[in-house]
């Protein structure tokens, strides 16, 4: 596992001094959390002579943690082990965007989650293919049971020409919003709603749609009351 020789690249990677070459094993610049994983990369790579493009952290000789990406192929001598080449590419600043962007993946999937109204998205037919919380709340259905629905079946019969309407506007001008109408819940109640909804286009044409839909019942009652 001595490092016997490396290039002014590597050299840079793991922060050392050519100088120090024959005195510093590759284990120990290996992340702590990689030792076990690298063990058994080494095994394999004596095994099957090579392998290509695993990932795995390193500790630089400061202390620094980096991502690398290394392809290692085995040197035999007289059909004996010696150790191996390695060719190693640092993908920290890589990892590190795909790490900030899974963050806010993750934030946004919590916002969408929790937020207030519902959101219910569908397909082109009017299949719902997701729903958060509120979604659920709204439709009476947990999300399992609520992507087997058509959202055509759960529109108020009376309002289905008025439902076609919007549709056709979401079509032709890929978002509506301010339609109020009527929905039949889980539990056979009927609710109202007011939704907006933007089209979801894939290669031109009609794929889908997001409505954020809103259940405003008591204030339809309200104004029924008067």
């Amino acid at each position: 596992g001595v490092i016997k020789d490396a290039n002014n690249s590597a050299l840079d990677l793991f922060e050392i001094e050519s100088d120090t070459l024959g005195q510093i094993n590759i284990e120990d610049l290996v992340h702590p959390d990689e030792k076990a994983t690298v063990g058994v990369i080494r095994k394999k790579v004596k095994k099957d002579g090579a392998l290509l493009n695993f990932e795995s952290k390193i500790k630089t000789h400061s202390g620094k943690t980096k991502y690398v990406e290394v392809s290692s192929s085995a040197i035999w001598k007289d059909g004996v082990y010696i150790g191996s080449r390695d060719i190693i590419r640092d993908i920290t600043e890589k990892v590190n965007a795909q790490i900030e962007i899974d963050l806010k993946n993750a934030e946004l999937e919590d916002l969408v989650e929790n937020m207030y109204d519902a959101l219910i998205v569908t397909g082109a037919s009017g299949e719902i293919r997701d729903v958060n919380k509120a979604g659920e709340q709204l439709l009476g259905y947990s999300k399992e049971n609520a992507v087997k629905l058509n959202l055509k079946t759960i529109v108020h019969p009376d309002d289905a020409t008025k439902s076609l309407h919007y549709l056709k506007k979401l079509e032709t001008d890929g978002f509506y919003s301010g339609y109020e109408g009527r929905i039949i819940s889980g539990d056979g109640s009927i609710k109202d709603i007011e939704v907006n909804s933007n089209a979801i286009i894939e290669d031109g044409k009609l794929a889908g749609s997001r409505d954020i839909v809103r259940d405003i019942t008591e204030r339809k009652e309200l104004e029924r009351q008067h």
